[in-house]
């Protein structure tokens, strides 16, 4: 996987950025912060920009808010997949 982490890391500085890799050369993404995680499942095959944006949006509506409009323009109507925590 040749993503640039520091763009990763940079899109989400108020977050702790982390990541396990998966056996189908993805790897599960975390962002952390005050306690609350929020996960999603990343293709080996996935394109920089359209991770952000579909974390960003993603994230706006997990806090019930309006994602931004940026994160809309390059998105498709299908969501990162997840894991919920028990």
């Amino acid at each position: 996987m040749d993503l640039d982490f520091d763009k990763l890391i940079g899109a989400f500085p108020e977050y702790e950025l982390s990541t396990k890799p998966r056996p189908d050369g993805g790897f599960v993404l975390t962002l952390e912060r005050e306690g609350k995680f929020f996960q999603r499942v990343v293709a080996a095959t996935v394109q920089l920009d359209w991770l952000i944006s579909t974390l960003q949006r993603d994230l706006a509506l997990e806090h019930g808010e309006v994602p931004p409009v940026e994160s809309l323009k390059v998105l498709h109507r299908r969501p990162l997949p997840r894991y919920l925590r028990a």
